[in-house]
């Protein structure tokens, strides 16, 4: 979770990892991932309008340290166009969206992910595989 602190993230924004699994050849992986709970971004423009615009410049940047801090990662998603980040806002004890919080974003759909071999996902040299999260 180090690259995430790194790029500024107090959580890992990605979908929660149940596995990860290398083929044969330690060329391609596979996911398992549990699904969460919240919109698309796509279809939350309406509910980030009511953000104040510190908040939305947050949202946008955090789904670009996303995309950014993967790379770095040696994962390409594949797709990460806004339909595949979700956005779950903050709530307060009431129930209702805190708009004074920062939501938090995840990137979710990792089905035509590519983990390159020197990835932090792939270990090849012991040719055991690691959760996104380490």
């Amino acid at each position: 979770a180090s690259e995430w602190k790194d790029a500024g993230f107090d959580y890992v924004p990605v979908e929660p990892i149940l596995h990860v699994g290398p083929s044969q050849d330690y060329t391609e992986a596979y996911v398992v991932t549990a699904n969460l709970r919240g919109r698309s971004l796509c279809l939350s423009k309406g509910l980030i309008a009511l953000y104040p615009p510190d908040i939305q410049e947050r949202i946008h940047e955090s789904h670009q340290k996303i995309i950014s801090t993967l790379d770095e990662m040696g994962v390409i998603h594949g797709h990460p166009h806004t339909n595949n980040f979700v956005l779950v806002p903050q709530v307060k004890s009431d129930g209702a969206i805190d708009l004074d919080a920062d939501p938090r974003i995840y990137i979710i759909d990792f089905d035509a992910a590519m983990f390159g071999k020197d990835s932090a996902i792939l270990d090849t040299s012991s040719k055991r595989t690691m959760d996104l999260a380490l």
